[in-house]
């Protein structure tokens, strides 16, 4: 039952007004926010992809480091030299992707915790304007009515601009992150295969430096 007095009737459509108020406020920071979170994804993913690229080149260089151990002519400490560092390099690139990588799922969570927070919000400032639209037939025909749906009116005006920017604002991300969750999982593949590759290499190279000692 709502309230029937103007002075009570007021009082209770303040209450809703600053309530719908705070909800838009909820959504548009939580856009805002997924926006952020979503640049974030696709700044990491490209910072992958020259990091996949680095330990792409370290591969083929310590493959090349041990054709070279294989036909001679080197010292066995250059060479166990120029393996070491190469190694270090390796487990520098792996620690960077780990964290690139660590990140970019971190800040995907994110954004897809903030479309659906944005969700609720939206949700929450609809339930409100059926509420004011329950008064507004319920005070159908005396002087309260105006006041219900010139209230209701406003916040349904103000309403529709915060639910159109959750839809173009979900409808794009819903994209972006499905083809981010699709190049993450890539990148992880990729860096598996890579590791498989370098141990390979690795071991090659350590057999041939030791068939000169």
């Amino acid at each position: 039952m709502f309230p029937k007095m103007s002075k009570d009737l007021n009082e209770y459509l303040g209450i809703h007004a600053a309530n719908a108020a705070a909800f838009r406020r909820e959504l548009e920071n939580s856009l805002t926010s997924a926006k952020d979170k979503i640049s974030i994804v696709l700044e990491a993913l490209q910072k992958a992809e020259t990091t996949l690229q680095a330990l792409t080149q370290i591969c083929i260089c310590v493959e090349a480091l041990a054709i070279k151990a294989e036909k001679g002519g080197c010292a066995v400490a250059d060479l166990t030299r120029e393996l070491i560092d190469w190694t270090l390099k390796y487990f520098d690139t792996c620690k960077e992707l780990e964290v690139i990588l660590g990140n970019s799922w971190k800040a995907w969570k994110s954004a897809m915790g903030n479309i659906v927070s944005a969700g609720r919000s939206q949700e929450a400032h609809e339930n409100i304007l059926i509420t004011l639209l329950q008064m507004k037939h319920q005070h159908r025909g005396d002087k309260n009515e105006i006041n219900i749906e010139g209230v209701r009116s406003a916040m349904e005006d103000v309403g529709k601009k915060a639910l159109d920017r959750l839809l173009e604002t979900t409808n794009g991300a819903k994209d972006t992150l499905k083809e981010a969750l699709k190049r993450l999982s890539d990148h992880r593949e990729a860096w598996d295969r890579k590791e498989k590759e370098y141990r390979k290499a690795l071991t090659a190279a350590r057999i041939a430096i030791s068939n000169l000692e």
